[in-house]
């Protein structure tokens, strides 16, 4: 029943029962008023259980369960209160009843309050503060005006992972203990996403220090970006670099596959010799050959002297075998004899060569299936896998995304002689949405290109690639029909177009929502109710 319908029912009832003196009708009205709050109380906790599904990243979740908290409870403002590692509260979210963050949180709340929630370890509701004898002679209390405060602690198995706390400056009696209740069943709620938050903030700290470490004490200069991944990368190279164990370096084409090889290089006791590249699908077998081995004069047709190979000029050294996927079976043979034995023959000669060389090999594809196929020796793919790393595509660590393009440009704008060139929102959100299949090489070349086209000092949409613009602009509308009925496929593809054009609204507007329903010809109110419904995140876009 709807909650306007169920108001109309409470005043008739209240008003019959007056004019008919008929007592019971009062009771009856208090009733339905008391079924139409629980009501309301389930809704939201049922709205707040749904923001997950919604929003994936814990900050903006908890956000949007603060602002909730606060329109149903009449508070004037709430905060997530987490426990660090040394036990101490620290404010993660702090919102008010207009929906903002609030600014020096640290000095807007009553910190006894917070503290007596976490030394007891149970909820606590202060509905009138000039009547608690411990609050009212705070400071905090009197130099905020605090009038009303609930806390209720977020555990989980008997761990406290912090508190909800909320407050009132205009209003005494605003909370009561079904504010409480409420309150407790929303902690429940949000436990584990809070303890989802703690670890991963945990995790940061870990990356940060050991990405700080890893790169005070090793050359890792030509890695650029602070993702997990990154960070694993830097530390497995750390722990080889010194050995000479073989490593295969698995990435898609323009992962940067050849920066490792570089970094296991000059990381390790052979940084003062050489480091010889050589990318395997580039030439022929019979040149490939020779490149590797060398050959002596009159091998072949055109062998008019001798010539060194790369295994030779890298003795002591490190070779780099790009696309060794590429390499024919007869060539892989001779690779696995090196790998057994340092022993090989230049092309035209009996007489057998060593040498001391490093292998690192790179692949973009899945060796392990070509070995099931009979296109690539099984016992070379576990000479050459002793020390497996996997470097991710771009699209796998899009936080880096901002962080590469920028570099790129910092390079390009002293090669242009453009030094106030920069991205603008739009055209960061453009670069952040899209899939760089060609992945950090594509994205240097996307820049290098916007960067020449630029026509102010700000790079703009229009100045990236036709594969960004285009990407952007059906992002999200292809579907597979066969799955689907004519109905559902056509409210899918009008939801996914309703999404793709409000994004594109809001980026244009930078995320200011009245700009962005002028832009579209909408209602404000309507634009806003849509972005909601869709799971936009206005936060992104400014």
């Amino acid at each position: 029943m709807q909650q306007a319908k169920v108001t109309e029912i409470v005043s008739a009832l209240s008003s019959l029962a007056e004019t008919a003196k008929f007592p019971m009708l009062n009771e009856i009205a208090g009733k339905f008023k008391q079924l139409n709050e629980e009501a309301k109380a389930n809704f939201a906790l049922y709205e707040i259980g749904n923001l997950g599904a919604v929003e994936r990243n814990m900050l903006p979740l908890l956000e949007k369960v603060v602002d909730r908290i606060i329109v149903e409870t009449h508070a004037e403002r709430g905060m997530i209160i987490l426990v660090n590692e040394s036990n101490d509260p620290e404010i993660e979210i702090a919102r008010n009843s207009e929906k903002r963050p609030i600014e020096r949180p640290l000095e807007e709340i009553s910190a006894y309050a917070v503290q007596r929630v976490l030394n007891q370890r149970c909820s606590i509701c202060v509905p009138d503060i000039e009547k608690d004898p411990q609050l009212r002679k705070r400071k905090s209390v009197a130099r905020l005006s605090l009038l009303a405060v609930v806390g209720v602690p977020i555990m989980i198995e008997n761990k406290i992972l912090g508190l909800i706390y909320l407050d009132n400056r205009s209003y005494r009696h605003i909370f009561d203990m079904k504010t409480v209740h409420f309150i407790e069943k929303v902690a429940e709620q949000i436990a584990l996403a809070v303890d989802k938050l703690r670890t991963q903030r945990a995790l940061e700290c870990r990356n940060a220090s050991l990405e700080g470490m890893l790169r005070e004490n090793y050359k890792f200069e030509p890695f650029i970006g602070h993702h997990p991944t990154i960070i694993r990368i830097m530390d497995l190279v750390a722990k080889v670099a010194a050995t000479d164990a073989t490593v295969l370096i698995e990435g898609d084409t323009g992962t940067g596959k050849e920066l490792v090889a570089r970094a296991l290089h000059f990381n390790s006791n052979r940084a003062n010799r050489e480091l010889v590249a050589i990318n395997c699908g580039a030439l022929p077998e019979n040149l490939l050959e020779s490149e590797l081995f060398g050959h002596k004069k009159g091998a072949f047709t055109g062998a008019t002297a001798d010539k060194k190979g790369k295994f030779e000029f890298a003795n002591n050294g490190t070779i780099f075998l790009d696309e060794v996927s590429e390499m024919e079976p007869r060539l892989q043979v001779k690779l696995l004899r090196i790998l057994q034995s340092g022993e090989y023959n230049p092309v035209g000669s009996e007489r057998l060569q060593r040498c001391d060389v490093r292998v690192i090999a790179a692949t973009n594809q899945d060796l392990r299936q070509l070995v099931a196929e009979g296109r690539f020796r099984n016992d070379l793919y576990y000479r050459l896998n002793i020390v497996r790393l996997s470097v991710p595509r771009l699209v796998e660590r899009k936080s880096d995304i901002m962080i590469l393009a920028n570099f790129f440009l910092e390079q390009f704008k002293k090669k242009l002689k453009r030094p106030n060139l920069h991205f603008g929102r739009s055209t960061e959100h453009y670069l952040n949405n899209y899939e760089f299949p060609g992945n950090v090489r594509e994205l240097e070349n996307i820049v290098e290109r916007a960067a020449i086209l630029a026509h102010d000092d700000e790079i703009l949409p229009i100045d990236l690639s036709e594969e960004i613009q285009t990407s952007y602009r059906i992002e999200g509308l292809s579907l597979d029909f066969r799955s689907l009925s004519f109905r559902d496929a056509k409210a899918r593809i009008v939801n996914e177009f309703e999404r793709a054009y409000l994004i594109h609204a809001l980026t244009e507007s930078g995320g200011i929502i009245r700009q962005a329903a002028r832009y579209a010809d909408m209602d404000v109110k309507n634009f806003h109710n849509k972005i909601t419904r869709l799971g936009i995140n206005i936060k992104d876009f400014k």
